[in-house]
């Protein structure tokens, strides 16, 4: 095998096209997994898979896109594996990043009878973001907590940005009948 000037070309692409995206991508398969363990592997496997087939990309406007579905594919992929070994928690969306909803410092300075009401909500909240389908709570999770636009989610999700839109309005309107049915108003 030849490694000279191709396969510098091809590191230098790579690293080109992914470094922008480094951050952005590890957040997004946290999101999925919520294991930094599998995270990790599910980043890595993405990473290696990107480069090992970079050149099939032809635009490299396309090239987000079809890494985070590498990505996505990756974080699922692990998840089938692992399902036995990971906690409903680690696996959940839940209300914190890496504690698995356990409540802050700040939260002490409210009375306890206010801080079981609001970690109870968020329990319920989370609940109802675990029950919808994967790709309704991948726009949920895209939306609020990689905080990506409208743009870079229908690229993601490959569709058009008004009907990602309009798929984020009806899964709020989902919500907001389950949070209704368990008495969260959301004031």
């Amino acid at each position: 095998m030849q490694q000279g000037s191709q396969g510098e070309s091809r590191n230098k692409l790579f690293e080109h096209l992914i470094i922008p995206l480094w951050s952005e991508l590890y957040r997004y398969i946290y999101c999925i997994i919520k294991n930094k363990d599998l995270a990790d592997d599910a980043f890595q496997n993405t990473l290696v898979k990107a480069y090992i087939n970079i050149d099939k990309v032809k635009d490299s406007e396309c090239f987000k896109k079809w890494l985070f579905s590498i990505g996505k594919n990756e974080s699922y992929n692990l998840l089938k594996k692992n399902i036995r070994d990971i906690s409903v928690c680690e696996t959940g969306f839940t209300n914190a990043d890496d504690d698995c909803g356990a409540l802050s410092q700040d939260d002490f300075s409210m009375p306890l009878e206010d801080m079981m009401i609001i970690k109870d909500e968020q329990d319920i909240v989370a609940n109802a973001i675990n029950d919808l389908m994967p790709q309704e709570r991948d726009i949920i999770i895209l939306r609020y907590y990689c905080q990506l636009s409208w743009k870079k989610i229908s690229r993601i999700q490959n569709t058009s940005k008004n009907a990602a839109i309009n798929k984020h309005k009806r899964i709020i309107k989902k919500l907001r009948r389950i949070l209704e049915a368990e008495n969260i108003t959301g004031e």
